[in-house]
Protein backbone atom coordinates (compact mmCIF):
# COMPACT_ATOMS: atom_id res chain seq x y z
CA UNK A 1 0.00 0.00 0.00
CA UNK A 2 1.36 3.51 -0.88
CA UNK A 3 1.66 6.37 1.84
CA UNK A 4 1.45 9.67 0.35
CA UNK A 5 1.95 12.66 2.96
CA UNK A 6 -0.54 15.45 2.96
CA UNK A 7 -0.15 18.97 4.65
CA UNK A 8 -2.02 18.48 7.81
CA UNK A 9 -3.44 22.33 7.43
CA UNK A 10 -5.75 21.23 4.92
CA UNK A 11 -9.32 22.58 4.99
CA UNK A 12 -12.56 21.50 2.99
CA UNK A 13 -14.09 24.55 0.02
CA UNK A 14 -16.96 25.27 2.24
CA UNK A 15 -14.42 26.78 4.99
CA UNK A 16 -12.27 28.19 1.97
CA UNK A 17 -14.92 29.85 0.73
CA UNK A 18 -16.16 31.89 4.12
CA UNK A 19 -13.09 32.65 4.59
CA UNK A 20 -12.84 34.67 0.76
CA UNK A 21 -16.70 35.33 1.18
CA UNK A 22 -17.56 33.64 -1.78
CA UNK A 23 -19.83 30.88 -3.03
CA UNK A 24 -18.80 27.54 -3.01
CA UNK A 25 -19.07 27.55 -7.03
CA UNK A 26 -17.05 30.64 -7.61
CA UNK A 27 -13.90 28.27 -5.47
CA UNK A 28 -14.85 25.12 -7.59
CA UNK A 29 -15.07 27.45 -10.58
CA UNK A 30 -11.74 28.62 -9.36
CA UNK A 31 -10.33 25.43 -8.74
CA UNK A 32 -11.59 24.05 -12.17
CA UNK A 33 -9.62 26.64 -13.79
CA UNK A 34 -6.59 26.61 -12.33
CA UNK A 35 -7.00 30.23 -10.91
CA UNK A 36 -6.82 28.68 -6.69
CA UNK A 37 -4.25 26.25 -5.64
CA UNK A 38 -5.66 22.97 -4.29
CA UNK A 39 -5.45 19.26 -3.48
CA UNK A 40 -7.33 16.57 -4.98
CA UNK A 41 -7.83 13.72 -2.60
CA UNK A 42 -10.26 11.28 -4.31
CA UNK A 43 -13.22 12.93 -5.48
CA UNK A 44 -12.55 15.87 -2.75
CA UNK A 45 -11.20 19.06 -2.88
CA UNK A 46 -8.92 20.30 -0.33
CA UNK A 47 -6.69 23.96 0.28
CA UNK A 48 -4.01 24.37 2.43
CA UNK A 49 -4.16 27.25 5.05
CA UNK A 50 -0.65 28.76 3.83
CA UNK A 51 -1.71 28.55 0.13
CA UNK A 52 -5.18 30.49 1.09
CA UNK A 53 -3.31 33.33 2.91
CA UNK A 54 -0.97 33.69 -0.16
CA UNK A 55 -4.36 33.51 -2.42
CA UNK A 56 -5.46 36.55 -0.33
CA UNK A 57 -2.28 38.47 -0.40
CA UNK A 58 -1.86 38.42 -4.24
CA UNK A 59 -5.20 39.28 -4.71
CA UNK A 60 -5.33 42.26 -2.71
CA UNK A 61 -2.22 43.51 -4.28
CA UNK A 62 -3.61 43.31 -8.18
CA UNK A 63 -6.80 44.12 -6.65
CA UNK A 64 -8.29 42.26 -9.00
CA UNK A 65 -11.28 40.43 -6.24
CA UNK A 66 -12.67 43.26 -4.41
CA UNK A 67 -14.92 40.38 -2.08
CA UNK A 68 -11.33 39.20 -0.73
CA UNK A 69 -10.88 42.08 1.75
CA UNK A 70 -10.33 39.54 5.12
CA UNK A 71 -7.87 39.91 7.85
CA UNK A 72 -5.04 36.85 7.58
CA UNK A 73 -1.92 37.12 9.70
CA UNK A 74 0.98 37.99 8.07
CA UNK A 75 3.85 35.51 7.54
CA UNK A 76 6.60 36.12 10.60
CA UNK A 77 9.54 37.58 9.03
Amino acid sequence: MYETALPEDLIDVERAAAVLRVSKGTVYHWIRTGYFPHYRIGRLFRVREKDLANFLRIERRIGATPALDVNVEKPAS
